[in-house]
This record gives C-alpha cells, sequence and structure tokens, in this order.
C-alpha cells in the first residue's frame, strides 16, 4: 500500500512548498511553465504512462532518463500544490477582485 493512502491527513495538504512558496504559491507555478513547455510536459506523462503500462523493457532504461523524469514528477507535484492552495485562496470571498461590498 502507498504511504499518501496510510496518511491522508498529512498527504492532503502541502508538503513539498517552503513556507514563501505557500504565501506566493502563483510564483511555484509561474517557475515551473517557465522552465517546463506544456508539449514537452505532456509527452513525459505520456511516457509515464507508457512505462507504467508496458512490459519489462522500458524506455527509461538509463539512469539518466529515469533521473529526468523522476524530475518532472516532483516538479508536477509541486506545482499541484500550489494550485492546490490558488484554489482554496479563491474560494475565499476577499480572493475575488470584482466583488463589491456592499
Amino acid at each position: 500500500m502507498i504511504p499518501f493512502s496510510l496518511h491522508p491527513q498529512f498527504y492532503n495538504r502541502p508538503i513539498l512548498l517552503s513556507t514563501e512558496e505557500q504565501a506566493a504559491p502563483l510564483a511555484v507555478l509561474q517557475d515551473f511553465f517557465t522552465l517546463n513547455r506544456l508539449c514537452e510536459l505532456r509527452g513525459m506523462l505520456w511516457q509515464l504512462v507508457q512505462a507504467g503500462l508496458s512490459a519489462r523493457d522500458t524506455i527509461f532504461d538509463s539512469a539518466v532518463e529515469r533521473q529526468n523524469l523522476l524530475g518532472i514528477y516532483e516538479d508536477l507535484e509541486r506545482a499541484l500544490e500550489a494550485a492546490f492552495l490558488l484554489s482554496q485562496q479563491a474560494d475565499q470571498p476577499s480572493a475575488h477582485p470584482l466583488t463589491v461590498a456592499l
């Protein structure tokens, strides 16, 4: 069993983002998409699916290829945490700049 399901109360919150990144999650997303092109990310995600579902001879035989893939996985996890925080902030009434107080 994977640890994420064993400790959902811990893993259901950002754990990789620093305090500064949690305060400014949009910067994490901007950094992520500055370093990674969307078309390349789509290709890498498809390769993850292929590797996970394919036979024992995978396309990630070299250590460099596996390390690159793990790096993207980590970046995606951090980006998801930042997106999670942004979505929570967007749900708060004060986060809507067009909301007019009556």
